[in-house]
């Protein structure tokens, strides 16, 4: 199997597999009795993923002014106006806050309008968000810490680029609408991969991959979704 073919099965993150337990085609339709998941389980970067899980769901994306964000919606830097590297470096830490703020509330609308079509984790991310919120659970704790972005080459002259972050979350809980756990995740120290684009309609995520510290870094081959 080739590199290429390898990052374009490894869209299992572990961030996420750590709050659900696994993957949720269809995490719309409320549940009648909630299935109590073992969150410690790690997604790994070598697993394939299955494609029904990750096409988009059923969610309409909608603009909304910084006066309409709820509270502790991350803040959109003004260096995303540019349409340079150091533009893409601040939309690359401007999704992953948004990633971790999407956990945290359930709110998923800034989180649609930023996911390309072609990103199968942006879409496992939604669909593992909406899987937890649209039965009544939410999560509490997870607070992350995140590194300075080291830049890897993928094709900057199509305005395509590539970052990796270092993450350090603190220990999370999943818990029910009565306030009971339903599952917990320990502490993890990871490397986020992310892959962004400039677009007519400003920076998308293109990929995202979370992998172990001692794994093999990124390539070029990550701008294949």
């Amino acid at each position: 199997m080739t590199r290429r073919t390898r990052y374009a099965m490894a869209v299992v993150v572990a961030i996420t597999a750590l709050l659900t337990g696994a993957c949720v085609p269809d995490p719309a339709p409320p549940r009648a009795e909630k299935e109590r998941v073992d969150l410690s389980a790690s997604g790994r970067d070598d697993e394939p993923v299955d494609d029904a899980a990750t096409t988009g769901p059923a969610v309409e994306a909608t603009d909304e002014s910084a006066e309409q964000r709820p509270p502790g919606h991350p803040e959109r830097p003004r260096a995303m106006d540019r349409t340079d590297d150091l533009g893409a470096a601040a939309a690359a830490a401007y999704f992953v806050e948004l990633e971790r703020y999407a956990f945290r509330t359930g709110d998923l609308t800034e989180w649609i309008r930023i996911s390309e079509q072609a990103c199968k984790w942006c879409w496992l991310t939604a669909a593992n968000v909406a899987a937890i919120f649209g039965i009544g659970d939410s999560t509490v704790g997870g607070e992350t810490a995140m590194g300075i972005p080291v830049p890897f080459e993928v094709d900057p002259d199509q305005g395509v680029y590539g970052f990796t972050f270092e993450l350090t979350s603190e220990p999370m809980q999943r818990v029910d609408p009565e306030g009971a756990v339903v599952g917990s995740a320990n502490a993890q120290h990871v490397l986020f991969d992310i892959v962004v684009a400039h677009t007519p309609d400003g920076w998308r995520m293109l990929f995202g991959l979370v992998r172990s510290p001692d794994s093999a870094g990124p390539s070029a081959d990550h701008a294949s979704p």
